[in-house]
């Protein structure tokens, strides 16, 4: 997956997690935005290394 797609993600849960009704949907989604902040970090790193 892309970062653009990635950001994308990580915009659409940033919303899930401020209208969660639930403590169970904001942990969801807390963790769902963690799973994608650590994909967008590989992403730049790898992108780091081979610009080099």
């Amino acid at each position: 997956m892309d970062e653009q797609k990635l950001i994308e993600k990580l915009r659409l849960i940033e919303a899930l997690h401020a209208g969660a009704a639930t403590p169970g949907e904001r942990i969801a989604a807390q963790n769902a935005r963690e799973r994608i902040r650590k994909g967008i970090s590989s992403i730049n790193i790898i992108l780091t290394r081979f610009m080099v």
